[in-house]
């Protein structure tokens, strides 16, 4: 049986990541990255780049 304790993603030879490998980026683009948070932590951007959800959604309210 291989493979690792986490629940339904299968042996390592068929994930993802082992086709990725060797492709500079992994699959989160060359520009945009793959950050933790790129629009910021939270509520954060109310007043400056998320504004328009804010204004659109509430403050509080979750936005895509």
């Amino acid at each position: 049986m291989g493979g690792s304790p986490r629940s339904g993603e299968g042996p390592s030879r068929l994930r993802k990541t082992r086709k990725l490998r060797g492709h500079v980026s992994h699959g989160h683009g060359r520009i945009g990255k793959h950050r933790k948070h790129p629009g910021g932590r939270g509520n954060a951007g109310g007043m400056h780049h998320h504004r328009i959800n804010f204004d659109k959604y509430g403050h509080f309210e979750p936005f895509m």
